[in-house]
């Protein structure tokens, strides 16, 4: 019986983020339209987007045209900027990297303080009080965060991180820095389309060309275990093998590359871009995780 009940849970949650990210990539939209892209019948997404719209997390904003038979015009729904707002950090040795935007992704706010020398425990009390004074300027709750570190590991971090989300009241989130900046970009960056994206950290090195990777398959982030850890060194500082070889491993629609040469080619089927947020790329990859995050509030 705990497993059945667990399983129905999952499905909805599944359906739920499902039906909130088409409105995000889509809206305006209407139920009948959703129901069509989301492949689920008419009567599962009513009863979410009723949930959806209690919680404050889908509002409607208006109609859209009538058929060629005639009718009603269907209710356009989107999502709700005022449910709350997303925030996405980077902690480095140059300082603190934020992001924050409200729940439909709109609104940017990046701020970047200088702290360089200060250790990964300053950092996170300094990002403690840079998202206290700007909830506190603004009406809505935090929903999330996500954290990228890239500083050398301390003692007792991890409670840290846990003790903040709980007196920040939102879930925290930390994952790899090249991963975020692949879930950044595919979810709020420029490139909306790619079901397949892989992010690209280029480094050279002594020994050539190293890449750190982050992963997008299937719409979703592959963090933890697997591709989204992958490092590939390239001998000789040729860049085309870098390219070639995650092309032939992860088979992307499309490379998103930071760092390396200026004039970047690859033969065949896939597309190399550059990221489009440059220094905030990690930071904002964050505030894209936080969606993540979010999504599950309202499920």
């Amino acid at each position: 019986m705990t497993t059945a009940k667990k399983t129905t849970r999952d499905l909805r949650i599944a359906n739920t983020r499902r039906v909130l990210e088409t409105i995000q990539r889509d809206g305006p939209i209407s139920a009948a339209r959703l129901s069509e892209r989301c492949e689920l019948r008419p009567s599962t997404i009513s009863n979410i987007l009723k949930e959806a719209t209690a919680r404050g997390a889908v509002r409607s904003c208006g109609y859209g045209e009538s058929t060629r038979q005639g009718g009603k015009r269907p209710l356009l729904l989107e999502l709700d900027p005022g449910y709350g707002w997303l925030a996405g950090a980077e902690l480095s040795r140059a300082g603190l990297r934020l992001a924050v935007r409200d729940f439909a992704l709109g609104a940017r706010l990046e701020r970047h303080r200088l702290g360089e020398g200060r250790g990964a425990r300053e950092l996170l009390a300094e990002l403690e009080n840079e998202l206290r004074g700007f909830i506190q300027g603004e009406s809505g709750r935090l929903r999330g965060l996500g954290l990228a570190l890239r500083l050398p590991p301390e003692e007792g971090l991890d409670q840290a991180i846990a003790e903040l989300g709980r007196r920040l009241g939102c879930p925290v989130r930390v994952e790899r820095p090249a991963a975020l900046a692949a879930c950044g970009e595919w979810l709020i960056g420029r490139q909306r389309e790619p079901e397949g994206l892989v992010w690209l950290g280029l480094e050279e090195g002594e020994q050539g060309w190293r890449a750190e990777t982050g992963v997008v398959l299937d719409g979703r982030l592959r963090s933890g275990a697997g591709p989204g850890q992958l490092v590939l060194p390239a001998a000789g500082g040729d860049i085309g093998d870098v390219l070639r070889l995650v092309a032939s491993l992860l088979e992307p629609e499309l490379i998103v590359v930071d760092g390396g040469p200026e004039d970047l080619v690859l033969a065949g089927e896939v597309q190399v871009s550059r990221p489009g947020f440059g220094d905030f790329a990690i930071a904002e990859g964050g505030v894209a995780l936080a969606f993540e995050e979010a999504l599950e509030s309202v499920g």
